[in-house]
């Protein structure tokens, strides 16, 4: 309260939605990707073993979280170059867009890697 009794206004709340939208997705697609590393020791060798799933069509079963680590990572990209760009808080943004680039760099380096071992072959 001030000298005369009023009460002053709320201070201003800096937001960034974009920003934690960013962080929101780059954890998503961590989450997603920690995700397939437990289902490919975990799952994977039963596959195998009692259903007799070759190593060459287990990447059906990879599909979704591939698709899903994909997709998060590229809306963590999106949206903290977004975040980035606005004015306010930007640690959020920052923290999603780098998760966002390792998450997608993971995935680009994981897809291209059994094709140069192909061509070098």
């Amino acid at each position: 309260m001030t000298a005369s009794g009023a009460v002053p206004p709320p201070l201003p709340v800096a937001t960034n939605i974009p920003g934690r939208v960013a962080l929101g997705c780059g954890i998503g697609a961590v989450v997603a990707g920690l995700l397939a590393q437990v289902f490919s020791v975990a799952v994977v060798p039963r596959l195998m073993a009692e259903m007799s799933v070759s190593p060459s069509g287990i990447w059906k079963f990879y599909l979704p979280f591939q698709l899903s680590t994909a997709l998060l990572a590229l809306l963590a990209l999106a949206f903290g170059a977004v975040g980035l760009e606005r004015d306010g808080p930007r640690l959020a943004a920052a923290a999603g867009l780098a998760m966002g680039a390792t998450r997608f760099v993971q995935l680009v380096v994981g897809a291209a890697a059994p094709i140069a071992v192909q061509l070098a072959a």
